[in-house]
């Protein structure tokens, strides 16, 4: 029943009737709490997760495939991340006005990071698998949130960051985190610890990515449940000692948790574990005792 209910949400907010669908529900709770316990107990939850299902459909739903795939565009958007930058060649993503992530191939030196940018390049998918067994390019991008590719790109005008665009907000914040890395730990470890800490997987050379993806340890670079566990735990744990007491720890920590899931790139395995933590967490602060079984 549960996992009908995410589903349906999902379902609903990718054909664009996710507020009714809840509008539906939410009158089948309050006829829940006329019926049995069981019913009247998973009601609820279940409405809860038709309305995350709804949210992570809105959040990570593929956009609509660009118009000008294969055709030579001119794109206005702003810098997200920059994965490699030198006089001749850089490497960034920028996120265009159209809502599209694109990997951005271009000539000359990156902007900087926030920057709205006015290129001029090629829209292209990223390649399949070309051989059977193979990690498809296509799927690697479509696990760091990309859409589609943009080389031979051409900056034709640079605009500086704007402090009030949310979407520069956490990338400024990851820039910078990085910058503190690197300014302590040398290449390529910093890229590593980067993506360990929270899964900047960009910076790593080419045939480091590919030993990390033919030992089948690139798992270690995506923020998942271990690193939420550590984060939630560590959190909880600090404030409850700073004198928060069991409930203001549990609900700091909740904080915590889903601003570290968005840092990482709030992509599906830190938001499915930022919603397990987050259940963790107010149990926690409800005083309920765990039960597994020994």
């Amino acid at each position: 029943m549960f996992a009908l209910a995410a589903v349906a949400g999902a379902e609903a907010e990718q054909i664009g009737a996710a507020a009714p669908a809840l509008l539906v529900a939410a009158p089948l709770v309050l006829c829940a709490f006329q019926l049995s316990g069981i019913v009247r107990a998973a009601m609820p939850t279940a409405l809860a997760l038709t309305a995350l299902g709804a949210l992570n459909a809105h959040l990570h739903g593929r956009p609509p495939e660009p118009a000008g795939l294969f055709h030579t565009v001119r794109l206005h958007g702003v810098i997200l991340e920059a994965s490699e930058s030198n006089l001749l060649r850089s490497v960034f993503v920028m996120r265009s006005d159209g809502g599209l992530r694109l990997e951005v191939e271009a000539n000359g030196q990156a902007p900087q990071i926030g920057s709205r940018i006015t290129a001029r390049g090629r829209l292209e998918p990223f390649d399949q698998a070309r051989n059977p067994g193979e990690t498809s390019p296509e799927k690697l991008a479509t696990e760091r949130g990309l859409d589609a590719r943009f080389i031979h790109a051409r900056v034709l005008c640079i605009d500086p960051p704007d402090p009030h665009d949310p979407h520069i907000w956490l990338p400024l914040v990851r820039a910078w985190a990085g910058a503190q890395v690197r300014s302590r730990v040398e290449e390529p470890y910093a890229a590593i610890l980067a993506g360990a800490l929270w899964g900047e997987r960009g910076a790593l050379p080419p045939d480091l990515r590919a030993e990390f993806q033919d030992t089948g340890t690139v798992h270690v670079l995506v923020t998942a449940g271990l690193h939420l566990g550590i984060v939630a735990a560590l959190c909880a744990a600090t404030l409850g000692r700073l004198g928060l007491g069991r409930i203001g720890s549990s609900l700091s920590a909740i904080v915590v948790v889903w601003f570290y899931a968005a840092l990482s790139g709030a992509h599906l395995p830190s938001l499915r574990a930022a919603v397990m933590a987050s259940f963790a967490l107010l149990a926690r602060a409800a005083g309920r005792q765990p039960g597994a079984r020994r």
